[in-house]
């Protein structure tokens, strides 16, 4: 898993934001990717959501608002799992 990715917005699209780092261009989905700059480098934190339909990066500014989206999705996926 990862804890976050610290590099260079070279991308920003309505739906994500690309950060490269050491050569490699991680597409992270994020909350409002138009508060990103392209050529801005930041640290991005990120949470690795795999289910099997899904392998995905979340993106966000701050650890608090991620970890808010881990617990959100923990809550929502034993819901499911519980029913």
């Amino acid at each position: 898993m990862y804890n976050y990715i610290k590099g260079t917005i070279t991308e920003v699209t309505s739906n994500y934001v690309t950060l490269e780092c050491y050569g490699v261009g991680y597409y992270i989905h994020v909350p409002n990717p138009y508060t990103y700059s392209e050529g801005e480098q930041l640290t991005v934190h990120v949470h690795h959501l795999v289910r099997e339909e899904i392998d995905a990066l979340y993106g966000f500014k701050t650890i608090e608002e991620r970890n808010i989206f881990v617990k959100l999705i923990i809550r929502k996926f034993m819901h499911f799992n519980c029913h």
